[in-house]
């Protein structure tokens, strides 16, 4: 039994060249694409964690050093300006108009609608992530309301260390200011 994929009636043409070429578009341009494709935890509707964002718009964070330049900003606005465009350049292909006029399968749109959601909502978060992280007084809240994040202490996996960074341990604590007198001489 062949995968939906994998047969021409699955794709639109009106002969069977342009379903075989609808086919290759969707097995070459389509899957390649992607960085990483969506797991179920990833479909699931629910809101992202930085994690999962990270990984489907392609950015890794495999060191400590990696994690803390993420956390401490210096990399993060350019890290989210790239997935911004690469989500921009993609969505040419992923989106659900462009997608339904190269393919007729009824599970296959149904899947590529998820993923298209699944990616969005993973920049979203990042970018909301993001303006939370500039914001202290906010991410200092206890009952701080997200649209697209599952949480706010939301914990990165560093490979290398083998362990999770959130950020909460990562802040820097507030710096304090001490009043200093001068006493002069009597």
């Amino acid at each position: 039994m062949l995968k939906p994929e994998n047969k021409l009636s699955s794709y639109f043409g009106k002969t069977d060249a342009q379903k075989k070429e609808n086919r290759e578009w969707y097995q070459n341009e389509y899957y390649g694409a992607w960085h990483c494709l969506p797991e179920p935890e990833d479909l699931d509707g629910c809101k992202m964690t930085i994690g999962q964002s990270l990984r489907l718009l392609g950015e890794t964070i495999v060191t400590v050093k990696n994690c803390n330049d993420f956390f401490g900003d210096s990399t993060r606005a350019d890290m989210i300006k790239r997935c911004r465009k690469w989500w921009r350049d993609v969505s040419k292909l992923f989106h659900t108009d462009k997608f339904n006029l190269k393919v007729l399968d009824a599970g296959m749109r149904k899947e590529n609608d998820a993923r298209f959601s699944a990616l969005t909502m993973a920049l979203k978060a990042l970018e909301e992530w993001s303006a939370v992280a500039h914001d202290k007084k906010k991410w200092r809240e206890k009952n701080l309301i997200l649209d697209n994040l599952q949480e706010w202490e939301n914990e990165i996996h560093v490979p290398k260390m083998g362990t999770y960074m959130d950020y909460e341990t990562f802040a820097p604590a507030a710096k304090t200011t001490k009043n200093i007198r001068l006493v002069g001489k009597k």
